[in-house]
């Protein structure tokens, strides 16, 4: 009975292994460096060749270079990663939207203030909504990490056993 479950959970760990390292997931984390690498250059080049641009846009399009800088570099780390990452890289990428949600949500917020425009107040309250989700996100990832993790020593404990 316990061989049984042993063997349906280390099918299950396979599952996610593949699922983790599969072609899709690193097409689309190819897709994420390709998109965050363009718009940083985008931003880049506005920064650098737009004189005269008020200091919230300039500030707005510094806070959007930042963002794209740090997906760039977050796409890099899965696609160099030889090793499976244990759902570690969603962690680090509920907490890039996180902080990316959050600031969006917290510059509209102060936009909606110093200007009174309501366009600013839904923009925030899109934001507040969009950083729910990948707050929910986050969490799920963190838990998925956690089960993992005890997973992985508990059969680190069993393969210990069984070479004695």
């Amino acid at each position: 009975m316990k061989a049984e479950e042993d063997s349906a959970s280390a099918e299950a760990a396979m599952l996610l292994v593949r699922a983790q390292v599969s072609f899709g997931s690193r097409i689309g984390h190819l897709t994420l460096l390709l998109v965050a690498t363009g718009m940083s250059v985008a931003m880049t080049s506005l920064l650098a060749t737009e004189n005269g641009l008020p200091t919230r846009t300039a500030v707005a399009l510094a806070a959007v270079l930042v963002i794209n800088l740090c997906w760039a570099g977050y796409a890099v780390w899965v696609l160099s990663a030889r090793r499976t990452m244990l759902f570690n890289h969603r962690v680090v990428a509920g907490r890039i939207a996180l902080a990316a949600t959050t600031a969006f949500a917290v510059g509209a917020t102060a936009l909606g203030v110093a200007t009174g425009a309501a366009a600013a107040f839904l923009a925030a309250g899109m934001g507040l909504a969009l950083a729910a989700v990948a707050g929910v996100l986050l969490v799920r990832a963190k838990r998925a990490f956690a089960t993992l993790q005890r997973r992985r020593s508990e059969l680190e404990a069993l393969l210990s056993e069984t070479a004695r």
